[in-house]
């Protein structure tokens, strides 16, 4: 990383960021550029690296592509204040963001299903208790995004 004193690598720090930053943005493989979509989003964290979490619909250019291309890239940011200096290479952006890649699959587990459900919705305001419709999962996909490199980066204010 270029600016090295920008770099976050506390998990602590990460799973702040990620808890603050509200929208998650997945680039997805195809031709002739990539696919980027914005997802509303929740994760979990494994040993080394955070397990995200996203829904969509069944059908769809999303979904198509996730199922025959499951590498992504993914990002997150969040914009804290623009700032300006002097001179125009002076200003910029205090910020805090994740990018990173990993593998899409289809969560099958029902289980695992409702508990991702329950994260995202819970992540969005929803407190109350968590029940569903039993068609719900019939008409929604829940994709699991297996994280295998992730870089946590922030400028903030003094």
């Amino acid at each position: 990383m270029r600016n090295a004193d920008r770099e976050v690598k506390n998990k602590a720090d990460i799973i702040s960021i990620l808890d603050r930053c509200p929208v998650l943005h997945v680039a997805i493989p195809d031709d002739p550029a990539p696919y980027i979509v914005p997802v509303n989003y929740a994760w979990t964290w494994n040993e080394e690296w955070p397990v995200l979490y996203f829904h969509s619909a069944t059908q769809g250019k999303k979904i198509e592509l996730l199922m025959s291309l499951p590498q992504v890239g993914f990002e997150a940011e969040r914009l804290i204040e623009v700032f300006k200096g002097e001179s125009p290479c002076q200003c910029g952006a205090y910020y805090e963001s994740i990018i990173g890649q990993g593998t899409s699959l289809p969560v099958e587990d029902a289980l695992e299903k409702k508990a991702a459900m329950d994260l995202i919705m819970h992540r969005y305001g929803w407190l109350k208790a968590m029940e569903y419709h039993p068609a719900t999962f019939d008409h929604m996909i829940i994709v699991k995004i297996k994280v295998s490199s992730l870089h946590a980066k922030h400028l903030l204010p003094h």
